[in-house]
């Protein structure tokens, strides 16, 4: 399987708003992998609850920010204000403040990847929509959620359409990759 997490670049001089990418996965060139409780090795399906209590999931799948490319995406992690709304279903919070035992379980791992795995849109099997509220110029914001795919030949092949506020709809392509085995 490969793992894609995409990235929009506003090469122009001028803030672009209101942006859409449509993704259209080739079905000739590659599989697309719906996150669900499948994608974990079946001999340690058992601790699905602890992959994501330690966020491995997290420190695996999210596209960090750095100088070149942040977070575009509508995804904000919790604070320490509002962590308390985001517990889990059944933990327990006594009034010193501390956590008490509380139980994961492969619901939450598929909540989790769920984070960072697109999914398709809900009409087809293999076209994806993202959206980014504001791009200023010469900025590159991640899209969010990654695509997971598992080829099914030497070359996995996205077409791509981009609407804007700016832009009359005519910028589309096609990304090739090349499959390394």
């Amino acid at each position: 399987m490969l793992f894609f997490p995409l990235a929009i670049w506003n090469k122009t001089t001028i803030t672009d708003s209101d942006i859409n990418v449509s993704i259209i996965i080739d079905d000739d060139t590659a599989e697309v992998i719906i996150p669900d409780g499948n994608l974990i090795a079946k001999d340690i399906v058992e601790l699905a609850g602890r992959v994501y209590k330690e966020h491995f999931l997290e420190m695996l799948l999210k596209m960090p920010d750095n100088s070149d490319i942040i977070d575009g995406s509508d995804y904000e992690a919790p604070t320490s204000a509002d962590i308390r709304s985001n517990l889990p279903l059944g933990a327990q919070v006594n009034l010193f403040g501390s956590m008490g035992e509380s139980e994961y379980d492969m619901d939450d791992y598929v909540d989790e990847m769920c984070k960072y795995i697109a999914c398709p849109i809900e009409t087809s099997y293999n076209e994806f929509d993202f959206h980014n509220r504001k791009l200023r110029p010469n900025e590159k914001n991640w899209l969010g959620k990654g695509i997971l795919l598992k080829p099914t030949g030497d070359t996995v092949k996205m077409s791509y359409k981009i609407t804007s506020e700016h832009s009359d709809g005519y910028i589309e392509g096609v990304l090739s990759y090349e499959v390394v085995k």
